[in-house]
Parts: structure tokens; C-alpha cells; sequence
């Protein structure tokens, strides 16, 4: 156990935290996005039945 071991393991540690951050910022941009898409359709359905209303 040198110095030399320490290193890679610490290297490694630092490799898969990135991993899991990269993995986890996609994830929660793919949430946003969808969320998004829902409150679009919402807003666009809300301003149809207004619309339809009115005529």
C-alpha cells in the first residue's frame, strides 16, 4: 500500500464521482424537460378551452 496505490484509488474515486454526477445532471435535464412539455400542453389545452369557449 505506497503511495503509488493511494493515488490510483483516489484517481478512481474521482473518475466515478464524476461518472454519477454526469449520469445524474442527465437525468434530472431529462426531468426538466419533461416537465416542461407537460406544462406546455397544459397551457396550450387551458388556452383551447378558453377560445372555445368564447365563441
Amino acid at each position: 500500500m505506497g503511495r503509488r496505490a493511494r493515488e490510483e484509488r483516489r484517481e478512481e474515486r474521482e473518475d466515478k464521482v464524476a461518472e454519477q454526477t454526469k449520469v445524474k445532471r442527465k437525468n434530472n435535464l431529462k426531468a426538466a424537460g419533461i416537465l416542461v412539455l407537460i406544462a406546455v400542453i397544459a397551457g396550450y389545452s387551458v388556452y383551447v378551452f378558453i377560445n372555445l369557449d368564447s365563441t
